[in-house]
């Protein structure tokens, strides 16, 4: 009896170390933008602030970053009762400024700048191509990762990346030193 049950035990336990193996791992994934979309700016209705990043405050209105979306369009006439009024999409957007009237911004590697004139009808006014060419390259790490977390390796041919989301998912082959 004795050696049924070591017997029966040690099958516990070498199937439950191999599922310890096989499990699941929190893994930093890439969202991409494919290169034919991620020049497409255009002006929609407020969304909610999931993943906020810098901001610019010109005129009582609040122009903050949704990290690699876009950016919000704040009224702040009032400060105890800000207003969403606008989402403005610039896909890979992390930085944001406003000079004469013009918001500046980065749109994946490109520098933007964008007549907002009409909140309703965002325009181009003008871009600068692959000024952000480094913070691109920058961003196939993601930059919020710490030593030793696992992350899907990039692959250029889906585009480019707009950010990092944690996932749990199977056998992640890139791992942060």
């Amino acid at each position: 009896m004795y050696k049924i049950n070591l017997f029966f035990l040690s099958v516990i336990l070498l199937t439950s170390c191999s599922k310890v193996e096989n499990k699941q791992i929190i893994t930093w994934v890439p969202e991409y933008i494919a290169a034919s979309e991620y020049d497409k700016v255009s002006s929609q209705p407020p969304i909610a602030i999931t993943d906020g990043g810098k901001i610019a405050f010109v005129n009582n209105k609040l122009f903050m970053v949704e990290q690699g979306q876009g950016i919000h369009v704040v009224n702040y006439a009032i400060p105890a009762q800000p207003v969403k009024e606008r989402f403005i999409k610039v896909p890979g957007c992390y930085e944001v400024s406003m000079k004469n009237g013009y918001l500046i911004a980065n749109n994946g590697p490109d520098l933007v700048s964008l007549d907002i004139s009409d909140q309703d009808t965002v325009v181009v006014a003008y871009r600068l191509p692959n000024v952000f060419k480094t913070l691109q390259e920058a961003n196939n790490i993601p930059p919020d990762a710490a030593s030793g977390d696992y992350f899907e390796c990039p692959d250029v041919s889906k585009g480019i990346i707009s950010r990092w989301m944690q996932k749990l998912t199977d056998a992640p082959k890139c791992k942060l030193p």
